[in-house]
């Protein structure tokens, strides 16, 4: 939406800059996205006076003499007829006009043109509109357009949401700033029209329901051939709106100049008969679309012809015909609702301007009677009386009540504002207020049919009290906020990672049978309950395994294959350290048992082994990200098997054991199962790794196989560090691929197969310097573990 400074100060009375202006209608809720003069103070455009012309008829010429105040100078055109005494821009040579045109000297039969007539184009006030800027008479003769009061306006362009109907025109905004200012509200001329004609128009209403006022009434005899007077057409095209004729033009201008929609149809006959109300019909718009309406439609009709759309009033769909004489003007009331609900089944394109339909119900006779005045001082008529019809419930929609309480108010502000300055605020809203102690009974102003709930009144109240007196405090929240544990988050995800790779989760009791726990760790103090539920519930576990290994025992008499579980709990160990004499911490511990993989014809059957077990806790750290910071050193435990067991080690110590289950312990509880365990002491583990971020190359890698033969006794996991420290960032993976004793190995050595991977992120790497790190690593090997490059 445009509008001109000039129209709004003829509303308003302030001395307020545009920049003021502004800004306080942004803080009120309405985007003000520029503000700009409305014409360049181009030099050398003066107002001149058409006095005379003469036709070329040989060549379509025609040289016009031009008063321009000082002197007289000749203008020449090409086919374009201006009348006597018309005053107009005048353009001298040499002038830069709008987008750099420059205004060349034309010659015509010896006789030399002073300018050119300014088009809108020319000065840049409508775009592809080549006609000719006629003033009014009023224009003084001499004087340059840059000191012409009419054309030194700004226009300010305003986007509006689409609740605030009630700004279109001056007359809203204006009202929104004496509001904002405390200043008197404007109101619109009051005019009184003479009822020259009986002639009244019938309007029925189809749909009884809905909420409405339709005000209107019939001038006869009127010329509706007249052209629209210069003032309103200069006022239309300040704000970018074409002149048309004088019935759109009229329309435009109230809309332009009150912001309410007024309809406007010519009769041929005397009988005016106005239904609102839905149609089913197939309708042949002017510009040739064919739409097609639903019974949810609503229409304006006369007879079977559609007048216009409900909540339109756009003439390009349905034009008057300007060869009637008699004019209908009315204005139509209706609930937001019921609008929004029929324009929606209306499917045509976005120039229908349905979201820009607004009619105030206490203001429908003023504007009515205005739009009268201006048809009847230009275009002449005989006007009636008017006549008005409502709904039932129009009072109690229009003039309905809010009730707000004081401690809703603040409670939804978070800022303690005064129950008086409130109550100031809600009068200079123009609320009708009505106080009961803490609440008030509020009834909206008319033009504003979007306040419908308490917190459309209190975001009234904040544009009026103004954000920034309003402290900016934290937001408060009712949630707690937990601190985030690390290890119970990882063991969530470890849990589901052996779930994946075959696991089930079980839980047991804290309480277990001592004969177990003497058997699993034979001579570590224990808990003794003094009241046991039972002799086999009557000491606190130390470890997990007793549990895990009597529901594996458990399922192999039900004669199962094959298990794998996992259990996660406290165990309790005698503490003199503590004052309660007892340390609680949390274990996690797996067990995996089977008779041998199902049989199949082409695959041997396979018990599990020492290295099933090792992979499912390669795979734990490896979820948490912390494989590379594990290792294994053989170790005799407790309860597992004397030379096939390994501690865990993390970060320098020990977090955990795993190994085969002890012969003897298998035999004294009669399992038949290969049987592997392993236990970590979860409360040990501490996560403070940072995560690294590592760029992805784009460089090819380069494949090395080698073999060396080394001791028994070494460990793998130690040439694979040393392999790492020796060829730092370059190889990106190590894995074994054989390990190998035979006849062709020496008793006592093995033969162990990497594959290695080389990559660099920066550079693609070259055989010859892979071959180097080979060479280095071999060297290294060679000195720490006596390796040998088998070949």
């Amino acid at each position: 939406m445009k509008l001109s400074e000039q129209s709004l100060r003829n509303w308003i009375d302030t001395k307020l800059t545009i920049q003021d202006i502004c800004q306080q209608l942004t803080d009120f809720g309405l985007e003000v996205e520029e503000s700009k003069a409305y014409i360049n103070t181009f030099e050398k455009v003066i107002i001149g006076q058409i006095t005379s012309y003469s036709n070329y008829s040989n060549t379509g010429f025609i040289v016009y003499k031009v008063n321009i105040g000082i002197k007289n100078i000749n203008v020449i055109c090409h086919k374009v007829y201006i009348k006597e005494n018309i005053k107009v821009f005048i353009a001298h040579n040499g002038t830069k006009l709008f987008n750099n045109h420059v205004v060349q000297a034309l010659h015509v039969h010896g006789v030399v043109s002073d300018g050119i007539f300014c088009t809108f184009h020319d000065l840049g006030l409508m775009k592809n509109k080549n006609q000719i800027v006629q003033l009014p008479d009023s224009a003084p003769i001499g004087l340059y357009i840059k000191n012409y009061n009419f054309y030194k306006d700004k226009i300010i362009k305003i986007n509006t949401t689409f609740n605030r109907t009630d700004v279109f025109g001056s007359f809203g905004i204006a009202r929104d700033l004496a509001i904002l200012n405390n200043l008197p509200l404007p109101k619109i001329m009051n005019v009184k029209i003479p009822v020259l004609n009986k002639n009244t128009c019938n309007i029925c209403i189809e749909h009884h329901n809905m909420i409405y006022k339709y005000c209107g009434r019939v001038i006869k005899n009127i010329n509706l051939h007249v052209k629209t007077p210069i003032w309103i057409k200069e006022k239309l095209i300040k704000c970018q709106i074409s002149p048309v004729n004088i019935v759109v033009d009229i329309i435009n201008y109230v809309f332009m100049e009150l912001g309410q929609s007024v309809y406007a149809f010519t009769f041929s006959d005397d009988i005016y008969n106005i239904c609102v109300g839905f149609l089913k019909k197939n309708i042949l718009l002017k510009d040739n679309k064919n739409i097609c309406l639903n019974s949810k439609s609503m229409v304006l009709k006369h007879k079977d012809k559609i007048l216009s759309f409900l909540g339109n009033i756009d003439f390009n769909y349905f034009p008057v015909n300007l060869s009637n004489q008699h004019l209908f003007v009315g204005s139509f009331f209706i609930d937001l609702d019921i609008l929004n609900y029929s324009t929606h089944y209306i499917q045509l394109n976005n120039q229908m301007k349905f979201n820009e339909y607004f009619v105030d119900p206490d203001s429908q006779k003023n504007v009515i009677e205005y739009t009268t005045y201006l048809f009847l001082k230009i275009c002449g008529g005989d006007s009636s009386t008017i006549c008005s019809i409502q709904s039932k419930k129009y009072d109690q929609y229009v003039y309905r009540k809010i009730k707000l309480s004081y401690h809703h108010v603040i409670k939804m502000i978070g800022h303690n504002i005064s129950y008086n300055m409130i109550e100031k605020i809600l009068i200079q809203l123009r609320y009708h207020v009505i106080s009961k102690g803490y609440v008030w009974y509020i009834t909206p102003p008319s033009w504003r049919p979007d306040l419908m709930i308490e917190e459309d009144i209190i975001s009234e109240i904040l544009k009026i009290y103004h954000q920034n007196n309003i402290l900016s405090l934290p937001l408060l929240s009712k949630h707690t906020v937990f601190k985030t544990n690390r290890l119970i988050n990882y063991l969530k995800r470890v849990k589901y990672n052996l779930i994946d790779r075959g696991y089930y989760e079980i839980i047991t009791y804290s309480f277990i049978d001592p004969k177990i726990q003497k058997l699993i760790n034979p001579g570590k103090k224990y808990l003794s309950v003094q009241n046991p539920i039972s002799q086999d519930m009557s000491c606190m576990r130390l470890s997990l395994w007793p549990g895990l290994l009597t529901i594996l025992l458990y399922h192999q008499n039900r004669q199962h294959e094959e298990v794998r579980f996992f259990e996660s709990g406290l165990c309790y160990l005698p503490s003199e350290n503590n004052i309660l004499g007892v340390d609680q911490n949390l274990y996690f511990s797996g067990i995996i048992g089977n008779i041998g993989a199902k049989k199949k014809w082409n695959i041997p059957a396979k018990k599990f082994d020492f290295y099933d077990i090792k992979g499912d806790i390669e795979s734990i750290f490896d979820v948490i990200g912390c494989l590379d910071k594990i290792t294994f050193c053989k170790e005799k435990i407790n309860g597992l098997h004397p030379n096939n067991s390994t501690v865990i080690i993390f970060n320098k110590e020990i977090i955990g054991y795993m190994g085969e289950i002890d012969p003897f312990l298998s035999k004294k509880m009669n399992l038949i199962y290969s049987t592997f365990l392993f236990e970590l002491f979860w409360y040990k583990l501490k996560f403070q790794h940072d995560i690294q971020i590592t760029a992805v190359s784009e460089f090819p890698y380069i494949r090395r196989d080698i073999s060396i033969i080394v001791y028994n006794t070494i460990l793998v996991s130690d040439i694979i560090l040393t392999l790492k420290q020796t060829c730092l960032s370059d190889l990106i993976k190590i894995q074994v691929a054989d390990v190998y004793t035979g006849d062709a190995i020496t008793s006592g050595y093995k033969s162990i197969t990497f594959k290695l991977l080389f990559q660099s992120t920066y550079t693609t790497l070259t055989d010859n310097y892979v071959d180097s790190m080979i060479s280095a690593s071999m060297t290294v090997l060679q000195n720490k573990f006596n390796a040998i490059l088998r070949r």
